[in-house]
């Protein structure tokens, strides 16, 4: 039996949303992505001190930084209580990279999250 925990990665300046869902298994905590004006992409989650941390990759090689939701410290126990609307900043490791735009794309930094909730 599978969890689902969705959230949504926006940027004030910008229309486009990037959706996230995490899915966690017995056996393993995986992601996946997209939205209009990105590429999917998909890869495994790791919780550390600065927040949930998602990774491009299935972690059979070395992964790459794709995008960190910053929070207090935390494990997906804690993720697990939360309620939907819960809110705050990203991190943007790679996830411009994913933009299928040629245009600059202003306050790169300036991305939050959202938590949609738990399915």
């Amino acid at each position: 039996m599978s969890t689902y925990y969705d959230f949504e990665i926006f940027n004030p300046g910008l229309p486009n949303t990037f959706s996230i869902t995490i899915a966690v298994t017995a056996t393993a905590m995986t992601w996946q992505g997209s939205g209009p004006g990105f590429e999917t992409r998909s890869g495994i989650v790791s919780f550390s001190q600065t927040g949930i941390r998602f990774w491009l990759g299935s972690g059979d090689g070395t992964p790459t930084p794709f995008l960190t939701l910053r929070t207090p410290p935390l494990d997906d126990d804690v993720v697990d209580s939360w309620q939907a609307g819960k809110k705050g900043r990203c991190l943007n490791d790679n996830l411009m990279d994913t933009a299928q735009t040629s245009e600059r794309i202003p306050d790169k930094q300036n991305w939050r999250w959202r938590y949609l909730g738990k399915r």
